[in-house]
């Protein structure tokens, strides 16, 4: 959404609440209004990965290309 002073603004489809950035806006997605039964199965998918950075590298391709998984 782009509002009259040129500044953009991200907002959550779900709950409205308003977001400075894309990422700001992808992350609340994330921990709060994304179904619970996603969240769940991209945690499940990634469990088995001990190293964090690459745990949460996969997660952030997992929810980005989502649909083409199935997640």
């Amino acid at each position: 959404m782009i509002n009259n002073s040129n500044e953009q603004q991200h907002q959550c489809y779900v709950c409205q609440e308003r977001f400075l950035s894309r990422n700001d806006l992808q992350h609340h997605l994330r921990q709060k209004c994304y179904p619970s039964d996603m969240r769940e199965q991209v945690e499940q998918l990634t469990q088995h990965i001990r190293d964090d950075k690459r745990r949460q590298k996969l997660q952030q391709i997992l929810w980005k290309h989502g649909k083409l998984f199935d997640v």
